[in-house]
C-alpha cells in the first residue's frame, strides 16, 4: 500500500487530519481522436497519443484532421456566417491566450513534451485572420487547443460536443437525490451552455458532429440518451480456471446505469471464486461514481483512503470553481512537502477519498489491467487502487495519467460563445511527478510482447 509520508508525519499541519471527499468528480472524458465513430466527442489527442512530442500517428491525425476541417469549411461556406469582424476573431484568440497563460496548469508538461507554445501561439495568430466564415475561425480555434495534445483535458467545443453536455445535466437536475457538490458544477456548466452568446453559436449546430456545421433540420432538438437506448459495453465471465473476469471500456455515465445491476450481480455469482481480474485497459475515463459506487464501495473489505496532491496557480479565470463549486481547499505553495516540487505555482490542495469498508465484499484477490489508454476517471481508479492495495495493478506501461481534483471546468470566449474546458489543477504522483506526463506504474509490470490477461493468469497459477 502507498500512503504518503506527510499525512502519516503531519509535515502539513494545516492539512492533517483533514477530511475531504473528493467527489463530485465526474471526470467527463469521452472526447478522443477522429478515429472514433461520430458523435463521440471532438478530437482531442487520447491518452495513448500525449506521450512523446509530436508522434507520427499525432502527425497523421493532425493532418487527416487539417484536412477535413478544410473540406468541411469548402462544404459550408455558402451557409456558414460570416458575422465575426477580424478585431472580433483577434479578440477573441488574444482572450483565449490570456487565459491559458494566466490559468492552464500544464505548461510544464506541455514544455517537456518539446511543443514550442510560443511559436504555435505564432502560428494560429495568423491563420485566424485569414478564416472567411465563423465556423471556419472555430474549427482553427479547435485546431489550436489540440496542438497541445489534450494535456489536463485541454479541448474545444463542436457540435457532439456540447450536446454531450446537455445530456450530462438534465438527469442529473431531475435527480433527486443528486448530491450538492454535482448540482453545483452541473450548475456551472448550464451558466456556459446556455449564456446568450454560446446558445446562439451551438443551438444550430449538427449535434451529431465533432465540428461546426448546421444540423439539417432547423431547430430539431436531439433529446438526451436514457439509459434504455445504450448498449452496455461490459464483459463478464467465469475463465477456464475458475479466474472470474470483468472488462469495462468505459465508465461514461451512460454506462453507469446500464451496468449497475448486472455488476453488482456479477459479484454475488463469483462468491465463490478466489480471483477477480478488472480489466480496464483501453478505458478513456467517464464518471468517477461508476468505479467508486459500483466496484469499490460494495467490496472494500478495510476502510480504504487514498489521497492525492495537486498544484495550483493562482489567478482569477479558475479561482471561484476551483474553490467555492469544486470546494477545493488551497494552501500556500510554501507549505508543501518538501518531496514536491512548487515549480511556478503558488498553491496546492490535498484530496482525499474514502471508502468504508462493505458489509459483505467480494472475498477474493483482485487484479486491475491497465494500459497507456487509462484516463482521466480510469486513471483515479487505477491511483486508488495502487493507493489503497484495493486491486493489483497488472499492465505492460504506465497509465494515461491525469487523475484530475475535480471535473475540468468549461469557460466561453466573450465575442463567439466559443466554449472550452481545462483542467484547473496540476496533479503530482506519489513521487513527485506530474500525473498527467508519466501516469500511473503498473505493480507488476508486464513485457510489452507478453498480454497482460495472459501474464496475470500465470501469476494467479503460481500462487495457487
Amino acid at each position: 500500500m502507498v500512503l504518503l509520508p506527510c499525512l502519516l508525519t503531519g509535515a502539513v499541519p494545516s492539512v492533517q487530519g483533514k477530511r475531504v471527499e473528493i467527489f463530485p468528480r465526474m471526470c467527463y472524458t469521452y472526447f478522443y481522436t477522429i478515429e472514433v465513430s461520430v458523435g463521440s466527442g471532438p478530437p482531442c489527442i487520447s491518452a495513448g497519443q500525449k506521450k512523446g512530442a509530436f508522434s507520427m500517428k499525432y502527425r497523421r491525425m493532425m493532418a487527416c484532421l487539417f484536412a477535413a476541417l478544410t473540406l468541411a469549411a469548402l462544404s459550408g461556406c455558402q451557409s456558414a456566417p460570416k458575422d465575426l469582424t477580424p478585431q472580433q476573431k483577434q479578440s477573441d484568440f488574444d482572450t483565449l491566450c490570456t487565459i491559458l497563460d494566466e490559468a492552464y496548469p500544464y505548461w510544464p508538461d506541455v514544455e517537456a513534451e518539446g511543443i514550442d507554445k510560443e511559436e504555435i501561439y505564432e502560428k494560429y495568430q495568423g491563420l485566424i485572420l485569414d478564416t472567411e466564415t465563423d465556423y471556419d475561425y472555430l474549427n482553427t480555434l479547435v485546431l489550436f487547443l489540440n496542438e497541445f495534445q489534450g494535456m489536463g483535458h485541454l479541448a474545444g467545443f463542436g457540435g457532439s460536443a456540447y450536446q454531450y453536455y446537455l445530456d450530462l445535466i438534465e438527469p442529473v437536475q431531475q435527480d433527486d437525490e443528486a448530491d450538492e457538490g454535482t448540482l453545483n458544477i452541473m450548475n456551472s456548466f448550464v451558466d456556459v451552455l446556455d449564456n446568450p452568446k454560446s446558445k446562439a453559436l451551438y443551438e444550430p449546430l449538427d449535434p451529431t458532429y465533432w465540428g461546426f456545421q448546421k444540423r439539417k433540420i432547423a431547430g430539431e432538438r436531439v433529446a438526451p440518451h436514457s439509459a434504455e437506448e445504450v448498449d452496455s459495453l461490459l464483459e463478464t465471465k467465469i475463465l477456464a480456471d475458475g479466474t472470474a473476469y470483468m472488462k469495462i471500456p468505459s465508465f461514461a455515465s451512460a454506462y453507469y446505469y446500464t451496468d449497475q445491476q448486472a455488476v453488482a450481480d456479477f459479484f454475488q455469482e463469483i462468491r465463490d471464486t478466489d480471483n477477480l481480474i478488472i480489466d480496464i485497459r483501453g478505458n478513456g475515463g467517464g464518471n468517477s461514481f461508476y468505479w467508486y459506487d459500483l466496484i469499490v464501495s460494495p467490496n472494500a473489505k478495510t476502510d480504504l483512503e487514498s489521497s492525492s496532491y495537486y498544484l495550483y496557480k493562482m489567478n482569477d479565470y479558475t479561482y471561484d470553481y476551483s474553490v467555492n463549486v469544486c470546494g477545493r481547499e488551497l494552501f500556500d505553495i510554501s507549505q508543501l512537502p518538501p518531496e514536491y516540487d512548487p515549480l511556478d505555482f503558488t498553491h496546492f490542495t490535498v484530496t482525499y477519498l474514502m471508502a468504508p469498508a462493505a458489509e459483505d465484499p467480494y472475498p477474493g484477490t483482485i487484479w486491475l489491467l491497465v494500459d497507456e489508454n487509462n484516463y482521466s476517471a480510469a486513471e483515479e481508479f487505477a491511483v486508488f487502487c495502487k493507493n489503497t492495495g484495493f486491486a493489483t495493478l497488472v499492465g505492460s506501461k504506465r497509465t494515461g495519467g491525469d487523475n484530475p481534483a475535480c471535473t475540468p471546468m468549461l469557460m466561453s470566449l466573450p465575442e463567439s460563445g466559443f466554449i472550452f474546458r481545462m483542467s484547473t489543477f496540476y496533479g503530482l504522483n506519489p513521487d513527485g511527478r506530474s500525473n498527467e506526463r508519466y501516469g500511473t506504474a503498473p505493480d507488476i509490470l508486464v513485457n510489452p510482447t507478453e498480454d497482460a490477461l495472459d501474464y496475470c493468469l500465470d501469476k494467479i497459477a503460481e500462487r495457487s
